[in-house]
Formats: structure tokens, C-alpha cells, sequence
């Protein structure tokens, strides 16, 4: 494969691979801002910037996931750019550590959804509800934030699978090379 070939099709498949994640922020941002059953919702905007963070490099992911902080915060109705601050230093930690330390698998993804949703919902609760005296019984924490980081990390599963096949199709290009009888390799 020519070299020029293959850096329009890695490019060609960079852009695909983000608009499908871009579908997926918009789908997350418009199930919480659409659906309303009474019980807490997950906040699918913090796995979605994850799963780009664990699959794209740092800068990217940065941007990915402060972009998915706007977006939280205008659903969740806060200050605009706490949440973008948070999700952008959560998104380039887990960026840098898939990249240079750890594998890329389920658990990894688990246990770094997990932190990012725990940081967020903690710095929400502690930013709006404690310091104000909203809830010094700590139940909101208890019936609201609880409950959110469960069914988030639990829907972020979901995501992570679906962004798999994402990007076991769209991902980076091999080459494959192929051996001629007078012992010469030709690319294909």
C-alpha cells in the first residue's frame, strides 16, 4: 500500500471514528436531557469521553472530553466549565496511562470510569449540595449520586463494547506484505 494512501485512509478513518463518537455524545446528551422517569439516569456523557480517551491520543481526548463537560453542564444546569475542567484532566490521565502503561481492556476501563465518575460526582456534590448546607444529611448523596455512578458505570460497559467494534473497523491500517517465490516481499 503507498504510504500517501495510507495516511488519507488513517485520516479518513479518524474522522468516521469521531463522528460516530460525536453521535454518541449527542444520543447521551439527549437521553438526559429527554428522559425523565422519576429514578436517577446515567450520565453517559462521562463513560462516552472515556471510552474516546482510551482509544485516541491525549490531545484529542482532551479536547473530546471537555467538549463532553460542556455538555454536562449545560444538562445538568451548573457552572459552565467545572465539569469540562474535570472530565478534560480525568480524560488526558486516562489517555496518557492507556497509552504509555497500561493495555487497553474492560477492566482498566471499569475501574478509570469508575474514578472519573467518582471525581465528578463528588466535586458536584461538594461544589452545589455540602458546602451550602443543602444536605447536611448527606441524603441526596445517598438516593441521588450513589445510584447515578452505579447505573454510569454500568451503562459505560455498553459503550465500551459498542465503541469497540467502532474501532476494530475504523482503526489504525495495516500492511500487509507478501512473499514472492524469488524471495522478494512485495507490499499489497
Amino acid at each position: 500500500m503507498n504510504i500517501e494512501l495510507k495516511a488519507r485512509k488513517e485520516r479518513r478513518y479518524f474522522v468516521i471514528r469521531v463522528l460516530f463518537y460525536v453521535f454518541l455524545m449527542m444520543f447521551s446528551y439527549i437521553l438526559m436531557l429527554t428522559v425523565h422517569t422519576g429514578l436517577p439516569l446515567p450520565c453517559m456523557l462521562i463513560p462516552c469521553a472515556m471510552c474516546f480517551a482510551m482509544r485516541e491520543q491525549p490531545l484529542s481526548s482532551a479536547v473530546f472530553a471537555m467538549v463532553c463537560g460542556l455538555f454536562l453542564d449545560s444538562a445538568y444546569n451548573m457552572l459552565p466549565g467545572l465539569s469540562a475542567v474535570i472530565m478534560m484532566w480525568t480524560a488526558l490521565m486516562a489517555s496518557l496511562l492507556v497509552n504509555n502503561l497500561l493495555r487497553r481492556n474492560l477492566i482498566n476501563f471499569i475501574w478509570m470510569d469508575a474514578v472519573a465518575c467518582a471525581v465528578h460526582g463528588g466535586l458536584h456534590y461538594v461544589l452545589y449540595y455540602f458546602i451550602w448546607g443543602y444536605d447536611p444529611t448527606g441524603e441526596i448523596f445517598l438516593l441521588v449520586f450513589i445510584p447515578e455512578f452505579l447505573i454510569s458505570n454500568a451503562a459505560g460497559i455498553l459503550l465500551y463494547l459498542l465503541t469497540g467494534i467502532i474501532t476494530r473497523r475504523f482503526g489504525t491500517v495495516n500492511e500487509h506484505y507478501i512473499e514472492e517465490k524469488n524471495g522478494d516481499i512485495v507490499r499489497e
